[in-house]
């Protein structure tokens, strides 16, 4: 069970890249939304899985590492991205403005991100990313609803 959960922690091992890890896992997120958001109800289940087996996953690896973020672990940023474009398909500019606000608000950790960070193991591996996704969806929609 052990390098299941080391695989999806660390976004079948995406995690383990030394150059901006969190950055390339949010990347796995794309196929998903493109795949699985064409009915909310798939969105919404394809996201509690992630959500679940993200707690789960970086649980096991706070454990071996010791660590108590370990950086390799990415699902935190695939599951909290691909929640961010809730519940239509993004095009290609929405996409890219999506990406990039949620990089820097994960990166900045408005919040209460910062304090969802202090829950033990799993739970604040993922929910200070998740608060990031939260606020990147609320702009997105903003975002939508001006005319540029």
């Amino acid at each position: 069970m052990g390098k299941i959960f080391e695989f999806i922690a660390t976004g079948g091992y995406i995690g383990k890249i030394n150059i901006a890890p969190a950055t390339f896992g949010s990347l796995v997120s794309i196929p998903l939304i493109f795949i699985t958001y064409i009915n909310p109800l798939i969105i919404i289940l394809t996201f509690s899985s992630l959500l679940m087996l993200g707690i789960l996953s970086s649980n096991y690896m706070v454990d071996v590492s010791g660590e108590r973020d370990p950086k390799c672990v990415v699902i935190d940023e695939i599951t909290a991205f691909y929640m961010v474009f809730f519940p239509q398909k993004p095009d290609i500019w929405f996409l890219i403005l999506g990406f990039l606000i949620f990089r820097i608000l994960d990166i900045i950790k408005p919040f209460p991100a910062r304090l969802m960070e202090r829950l033990p193991k799993g739970w604040g591996i993922m929910l200070d990313d998740i608060v990031a996704g939260v606020y990147a969806f609320l702009l997105l929609k903003i975002i939508h609803l001006i005319p540029l």
